[in-house]
């Protein structure tokens, strides 16, 4: 049994993890993880793999904040059968690293159970340490329906008989995976925001701030609609647009096609600093997802004094109050949120909302949530 003075040493299995090709895949994971690793109460190593152009497998060891990093590179295929084998064998030549250095997990931590969830399967049938699991994934929701198929179903169902304990980013998640019959001893853990990254700024700009990856589900045409209409009476506002994806493209035509272009600003992909400098100096940041988990960027808005209009959907409701910015449900509804920030109808405390993210998201917080989950869990598997 392990006791709250016992340090833990967990092996995340992460589905979605940064790597040198792609610094913004599976970020809030990684960022779960340096939390953890931060409360100095356990020992974390993260084993993670990467298709890449170059030819061959490689293995990478990083330290990063307390985080020891294992990733595996492996060649990309158009093949799905060699696609399958490389992913193996990835998985098996950073278990052999990790081997060389003798290392032995108390805990397998997953985190999205599709891919990386096969893996924790055979360790807890070879290694008999016991898996938790961590679910970000928006798939089980109803309104995106790509949790689907045999194989996903059937490896995650097992995964979650298997876990000794889940966590979810919100109850709405939960209870989606609920629905599925994916049954288990489900707690909530959010996510956080470095309160020493996402600072308030007294030097506030007109503009406003959508952050996404542009997919469809994050309807950023529609934020362009109804902030084309703001300007019509307020030529000084901005929209400033960070982020990439599939839409980016359309975005920047219906831009064009709207005379937008000195009212809209696309940054592209952006490090945590500067979406921090973009959000903190904005009058709000603004979301308008068909469907969500609990948005980090909403948490790192807040963390920066900055109001937040946004959808209800997922696990934002949750946590969500007036004094934090304003919920919307439609188009219409998020022009007139738009304008009554401008004619300060509306008006927000920089700090009320700032101490209210100090309260329940700083790294710290979450970080010793996840502990606290740990002990419990593994003392409930002894008695």
């Amino acid at each position: 049994m392990h006791s709250a003075s016992q340090t833990i040493n967990v092996l995340f299995l992460p589905s979605w993890y940064p790597s040198e090709n792609d610094f913004s895949n599976g970020i809030f994971i990684k960022r779960h993880v340096q939390d953890i690793a931060l409360t100095q109460k356990a020992i974390v190593t993260v084993l993670s793999v990467h298709n890449t152009s170059s030819n061959g497998y490689f293995v990478n060891e990083k330290i990063d904040e307390l985080v020891k990093e294992i990733r595996v590179y492996y060649e990309s295929s158009s093949s799905p059968f060699s696609r399958l084998y490389s992913f193996f064998k990835a998985y098996y030549l950073g278990l052999r690293y990790l081997k060389s250095q003798n290392y032995k997990a108390d805990l397998l931590h997953v985190h999205v159970a599709w891919r990386a969830g096969i893996i924790a399967l055979i360790l807890n049938y070879i290694w008999k340490t016991p898996i938790v699991l961590t679910e970000h994934w928006s798939g089980y929701q109803p309104q995106d329906g790509r949790y689907s198929g045999f194989l996903i179903k059937s490896i995650t169902k097992k995964l979650c008989s298997r876990s000794v304990g889940i966590t979810t980013i919100s109850e709405d998640l939960a209870n989606a995976m609920m629905a599925h019959e994916l049954h288990g001893n489900y707690t909530v853990i959010g996510n956080a925001a470095d309160p020493e990254l996402f600072l308030p700024s007294e030097n506030k700009e007109n503009i406003y701030v959508h952050v996404s990856n542009f997919v469809p589900e994050k309807q950023p045409l529609e934020v362009i609609k109804a902030f084309s209409k703001v300007v019509i009476d307020f030529p000084e506002s901005s929209l400033v647009m960070i982020g990439f994806g599939p839409l980016l493209d359309d975005c920047k035509k219906l831009v064009i096609e709207k005379k937008l272009s000195k009212y809209v600003i696309f940054t592209g992909l952006l490090q945590p600093k500067e979406v921090s400098n973009w959000v903190a100096k904005s009058k709000a940041l603004v979301l308008f997802s068909k469907f969500e988990g609990l948005p980090c960027v909403m948490i790192e808005s807040w963390m920066c004094g900055v109001p937040v209009i946004t959808t209800p959907v997922g696990g934002i409701p949750e946590v969500f109050n007036h004094n934090l910015g304003v919920l919307v449900e439609s188009e219409t509804e998020l022009y007139q949120a738009f304008m009554d920030i401008e004619t300060k109808k509306l008006t927000f405390d920089a700090q009320i909302i700032r101490q209210y993210a100090l309260h329940n998201f700083t790294p710290s917080i979450i970080g010793n949530k996840f502990i606290d989950f740990y002990q419990s869990v593994l003392e409930q598997r002894i008695t």
